[in-house]
Parts: C-alpha cells; structure tokens; sequence
C-alpha cells in the first residue's frame, strides 16, 4: 500500500526539517534530518538514487550509472520527457498524499510493509 508520512520531530512535534546531505565516496549518500525548529536530530535516510529539480542532470547520471546502446537524440529526448514527466507527476502525488499523511512512525511503515528489519541497518 502506498503511504506518506510528513516526518515530525519527537522533541518539539515540529514538521519543518533541514536535510543534511552527507557524501563520503564510495559509501551510500546519507540524508540527515533535522529539525528546523529545535534542531533536533529527527532521522537518517541512505539514498540509492537521487533526483533533484534538475531531472536532465540527474537523468544523466542514471543512464552513465549503467551500460546503455548508443541511442538517438530523438530517443534520449523521449527519455528525458518521461523521466520529467515521472519525477513531476510523483511529486504532486506525494504532496497530495501529505496532506492526509500517515500518523505511523516511519519504522513501523516499513515493519508492516516491507516485514523486513534488515532494512533499518543499512550500509555503513
């Protein structure tokens, strides 16, 4: 079942988060999230891939992450349409989802929906 949780913080109940990117090649990125109230550490993420509003740049980044055929501009530029296109429709999605969130805490989501603990150890 899909869910969105708008992430709070458990000292102040604050909603406004700061991430904090940690990048130490060859490692997995990190997001730290803190609070933007109190400043309170809320979580950490371990990213597999990231996306920001410069889809071009980061669909890029995709395509040279894995052997692809040479392909024409007419082709990478279907791509790149749909991978924007993508990246934006699930945006509006989520934000639409936000705004009746899910109350659960992030680890029982992941509990009952992956059922798998080993998710919580990540990579170090």
């Amino acid at each position: 079942m899909e869910t969105v949780r708008v992430e709070h913080c458990l000292k102040c109940g604050g909603t406004q988060m700061k991430n904090l990117v940690y990048i130490n090649p060859p490692r997995d990125i990190k997001v730290y999230v803190q609070c933007a109230h109190c400043g309170d550490y809320v979580c950490r993420y371990t990213l597999k891939r990231y996306t920001s509003e410069e889809t071009f740049e980061s669909l890029v980044k995709l395509l040279t992450e894995k052997e692809h055929h040479i392909v024409s501009g007419r082709e990478q530029k279907s791509r790149l349409a749909y991978h924007t296109t993508q990246v934006e429709e699930e945006y509006k999605k989520v934000l639409e989802m936000a705004e009746h969130g899910d109350e659960r805490r992030v680890e029982r989501i992941i509990e009952e929906e992956f059922g798998d603990d080993d998710i919580f150890a990540g990579s170090e």
